[in-house]
């Protein structure tokens, strides 16, 4: 008997037979692997693995007594994975089994509960870990997005500083033409071009122009 790991147990058995004909008589044992609301899959012994409906005439319950005599009948819900079922049934146009009536012991009844008892730990576990793997991937995508932003950002900088270098780098490329001295009286804001205190207005207003005009002419 497999306690943890029942799977293992069907290492040897047949492939899965998919040839079950209409009014054909089955008569299997095996392992119920798997269950919807209607019907279990049975990893068999004889026929591999196959689909078995189970009806509201179905007879489902446990042998009792000395030469298991008495039955004692039990809800479908107890049709639970890792559960090791004899079963009898009838084929349908379906390739699968119309139960008429599953059997299992309340040995086997056992186990099964002690199976989940494990697998339902694992799954919680399976279904928290899926969950926080989805979580981190969100988180991931954003920070994806923000690092893109981020280097949007610096791009831009970059490229203004490159202007402004540009714009400093142009301000070197004049050459001077001329230069002109300009002469302040002491404590008077007034330009003097003559080199002589105090300057003649009309002087400096026609030097000034001139070299308004060189500097117009020279660009």
């Amino acid at each position: 008997m497999c306690l943890f790991g029942f799977v293992s147990c069907f290492a040897g058995f047949a492939p899965a037979v998919t040839g079950i004909t209409t009014g054909q008589k089955v008569k299997v044992e095996g392992w119920v692997v798997s269950r919807d609301a209607q019907s279990i899959k049975v990893n068999t012994i004889e026929m591999g693995e196959i689909a078995v409906v189970v009806t509201r005439y179905t007879k489902i319950h446990q042998p009792k007594g000395l030469f298991d005599i008495r039955k004692k009948q039990m809800p479908d819900s107890a049709l639970l994975p890792g559960l090791r079922v004899k079963i009898k049934g009838i084929g349908n146009t379906q390739n699968q089994v119309i139960a008429e009536s599953v059997s299992f012991s309340d040995a086997d009844l056992r186990t099964a509960y002690a199976i989940q008892s494990g697998l339902i730990p694992v799954q919680n576990q399976v279904r928290s870990n899926t969950e926080q793997i989805a979580s981190n991937q969100a988180h991931i995508e954003s920070n994806q997005q923000q690092i893109a932003t981020n280097q949007a950002n610096i791009r831009s900088g970059q490229e203004q500083i490159a202007n402004l270098d540009q714009r400093f780098f142009d301000l070197t490329q004049y050459a001077a033409k001329s230069t002109t001295l300009i002469y302040f009286s002491p404590g008077n804001g007034t330009v003097n071009l003559s080199g002589t205190f105090p300057a003649r207005p009309s002087s400096v207003r026609l030097r000034l122009k001139r070299r308004a005009s060189q500097a117009t002419s020279s660009r």
